[in-house]
């Protein structure tokens, strides 16, 4: 949940909102804009985007099946018969083509939709916001239990949270995910897939604004050190390729953990599992751009062969481990280095600034977000530490 320092900072606006607005569309003071009705066959379907040999997505007209006009949206989720994957689609929020363009969401407060599970038995679909044209990258997911027959279902966006681990002036769909069930049921075949009927998804705006400026503050050089409390939620768990089991990323005290941290009393601490899957998930956590940003490396630009970017790793595991850390531009350029951690030790990743601006510019003054990934493994649970991400002189 918010941390404590948001909530003093908007509990004033946010109850004299609640007093001056009237209710509107039967969702307190919120406003209410259809996104996909499902009425407009190419507006609303070339518009979705498939992945993971998602299955069968087509228009139905059985009213049986329609919440609201003519038409629905008929989802059959497949999935991969050769490894287990999470079918998914992406309901796009803008489009040239069709001229809308809904991407900021910095003022949504939930997304709705109604469903229509026609199986005899509930069902699960899971919802996030898409962060690329793909929807290969997204924020964290959803959950929701479909009972047979009508649902109505309702994504609340924590848009604190949300606005400080992601650009939510740049969200570019609503991504829905399924089971896979054709490598549950051992064939690819439509015979295997449900049937899900989707009409009327909505986006419910709030008229209040949320400053995350005013709460990401850093020291100087500091990139992220864990001590300050909106830091507890800026690191998210994904993954480069199919679904990961229970990866752990929490910042926790250094001392309580018996493991003196690098700087301060606090650092990350991640427990990862043993692989599932055998087309290699490649677990990661992802430090958001917006933080990477207001850490402005772009200041460093004239000196930036005196500097370098610094992340350090302990790794409480029995053996090495090698750390893959992605570096990416708002534009999507992707620069990759490693580090070889100790078992049993701090170990310092230091990657040279001018480094960094060697494939581009843009590195330093357009930082994207930064991935660090590793492999999967075989074995037991492994615990690693990350603390004290910074812009540090090279000594000479």
């Amino acid at each position: 949940m918010l941390k404590k320092l948001i909530t003093v900072l908007l509990c004033v606006a946010l109850a004299a909102a609640f007093c001056a607005c009237g209710p509107k569309n039967g969702q307190g003071d919120l406003t209410k804009t259809v996104l996909y009705d499902f009425e407009d066959r190419a507006k609303n379907f070339q518009t979705i985007v498939m992945n993971d040999g998602f299955g069968v997505v087509e228009r139905n007209t059985d009213q049986t099946y329609v919440k609201s006009g003519n038409a629905s949206c008929l989802l059959r989720p497949m999935g991969m018969s050769s490894y287990a994957s999470r079918p998914s689609l992406m309901f796009s929020v803008r489009s040239s083509l069709f001229g809308f363009d809904h991407r900021d969401f910095t003022q949504v407060e939930r997304v709705t939709f109604e469903a229509y599970n026609a199986q005899e038995e509930d069902m699960e679909v899971s919802v996030a916001l898409a962060l690329n044209e793909y929807n290969t990258f997204s924020s964290e997911t959803q959950s929701f239990w479909l009972k047979p027959g009508w649902n109505t279902v309702s994504y609340e966006i924590d848009r604190e949270l949300s606005s400080l681990r992601y650009d939510m002036t740049e969200i570019y769909g609503i991504s829905f995910s399924f089971e896979d069930f054709a490598f549950v049921n051992g064939s690819y075949s439509i015979e295997s897939a449900p049937y899900v009927y989707v009409d009327d998804l909505s986006l419910w705006y709030t008229d209040e604004v949320i400053d995350v400026d005013a709460i990401m503050s850093l020291e100087e050089n500091e990139v992220c050190d864990f001590e300050k409390d909106y830091q507890k939620y800026l690191v998210t768990v994904g993954n480069h390729g199919g679904a990961v089991d229970g990866t752990v990323a929490e910042v926790t005290d250094g001392y309580a953990a018996g493991i003196v941290p690098s700087s301060g009393t606090r650092f990350l601490r991640l427990v990862t599992k043993p692989g599932q899957n055998p087309g290699a998930t490649w677990p990661l956590i992802t430090f958001p751009q917006k933080l990477m940003q207001r850490a402005d490396f772009g200041k460093y630009l004239n000196e930036m062969s005196q500097y370098a970017f610094c992340i350090d790793f302990y790794n409480n595991s029995g053996s090495d481990k090698m750390f893959y850390t992605e570096i990416y531009t708002a534009g999507g350029l992707r620069s990759v280095y490693t580090v070889n951690a100790a078992a049993g030790k701090w170990t310092t990743q230091r990657i040279p600034l001018d480094t960094m601006a060697g494939g581009s510019f843009q590195y330093l003054t357009d930082t994207g977000i930064v991935n660090i990934a590793w492999a999967e493994y075989i074995g037991e649970e492994q615990e690693f530490f990350i603390d004290h991400l910074r812009i540090e002189k090279i000594e000479s």
